[in-house]
């Protein structure tokens, strides 16, 4: 225990220490943005009365929870057949109100936007030479707000966008028999608090490059490897390397943790996101999964990951001296960090023709934790051979 801890103390010292919480600092404005766009998309109760469409497109507000917090707190996590007909009699009330409001609206009026019930669209008849710089820009804001379904109308219990909500809510029980109350745009919010994890793992790769790079400079492999219990010395330097990249990484997922419960998250966490991926993203492999146990497999994931990317990075510069030639070979590494998260974020993810399957992230991860204990484990044999083979 006490050559772990003096392994420890090298690891934290204080140059590559302040190189780790500088590449945290560079991650952390981002870091805040994320935390604040996701509180304020998570607190629909402080929405405007009048939401834009500037609200929507700089994160501010999102219609999408909006309405799903309408259904969760009306009908409970699972809207069944048995809703069918209250949930068609909200509809056709909030088609009515839009169909009046919209006949007496003034800024409507003005602009000569009219609004067709049967087709449940919004038009402007076309004159030749009309210049649209005629229009104000607050009018225009509002007709922008209007025909992409965040305005409000006077008169009316919910924006415009609710409509094309509840047809595709009806739609989904009529052809399924139930479905899951859950925001797709909630998954886009995770982008930035899984970022913390991955951050800190970046940050653990300065901390134990470094180090390995130095024990290899330092000769002692060599010397250690002669001995029996230079050879034990050697595993505990790898045992180092890893303990500490897992404190970093465990620090960065606890704070992940704690960030993600400041959005009042927790009344999505036992929903099933099935129908959400699927509506969305034309996913059918997460029927059955929670958002809870969502989040917390991809958080799991990313530890892991984290873990298996340093503790390859560990047996590779604990063998190579020289530092340029070690940053070389580890850089893919933060990369491959990068890819997996760009490659798996939901808030990328349009046209999914592999990317975002249920099983294979899973399987990406356990693949690269099977390499490095593989790695580990003929690296532990090869000393402890040498241990019960003399010579």
């Amino acid at each position: 225990m006490t050559i772990l801890l003096l392994e420890l103390k090298k690891i934290f010292r204080p140059v590559p220490l302040l190189l780790a919480l500088g590449l945290l600092c560079c991650f952390l404005p981002s870091a805040v943005k994320s935390q604040r766009k996701a509180l304020s998309q998570m607190d629909t109760s402080a929405y405007p009365m009048q939401i834009t469409v500037y609200d929507v497109t700089e994160g501010r507000c999102s219609i999408d929870l909006l309405f799903h917090d309408h259904l969760l707190g009306r009908y409970g996590k699972t809207i069944s057949e048995e809703d069918l007909p209250e949930l068609a009699a909200e509809r056709e009330q909030l088609l009515d109100q839009i169909t009046a409001a919209a006949a007496q609206d003034p800024i409507l009026l003005r602009n000569r936007m009219s609004f067709d019930p049967d087709s449940e669209q919004f038009s402007v008849p076309y004159l030749e030479g009309e210049n649209e710089d005629d229009i104000s820009e607050a009018d225009q804001i509002y007709l922008w707000s209007v025909t992409n379904g965040q305005a409000r109308l006077p008169g009316t219990d919910h924006p415009i966008g609710f409509l094309s909500k509840y047809r595709t809510v009806l739609d989904r029980v009529r052809e399924n028999g139930a479905y899951q109350v859950m925001s797709y745009d909630l998954f886009a919010l995770l982008n930035g608090n899984y970022l913390i994890v991955i951050a800190c793992s970046c940050a653990a790769l300065l901390l134990v490059v470094p180090y390995g790079v130095g024990e290899a400079k330092s000769r002692t492999e060599g010397l250690s490897a002669a001995s029996k219990a230079g050879r034990a010395h050697g595993r505990k330097k790898l045992a180092a390397a890893v303990l500490a990249a897992g404190l970093v990484i465990g620090l960065g997922a606890l704070l992940a943790a704690l960030a993600i419960a400041q959005w009042g998250v927790s009344r999505y966490s036992g929903c099933g996101i099935g129908d959400a991926m699927d509506v969305c993203w034309g996913l059918t492999e997460y029927q059955g999964l929670s958002f809870g146990a969502f989040y917390l497999l991809r958080l799991l994931e990313l530890v892991l990951l984290g873990l298996a990317v340093n503790t390859l990075a560990a047996l590779l510069s604990l063998r190579i001296a020289n530092s340029v030639t070690a940053i070389a070979c580890a850089l893919p590494l933060p990369l491959a960090l990068l890819a997996f998260h760009v490659g798996y974020d939901m808030a990328y993810l349009e046209k999914p023709v592999h990317f975002g399957l249920r099983w294979e992230p899973c399987g990406i991860v356990v693949c690269l934790c099977l390499t490095s204990l593989l790695l580990t484990g003929v690296r532990i044999w090869r000393s402890r051979r040498r241990d019960v083979v003399p010579g």
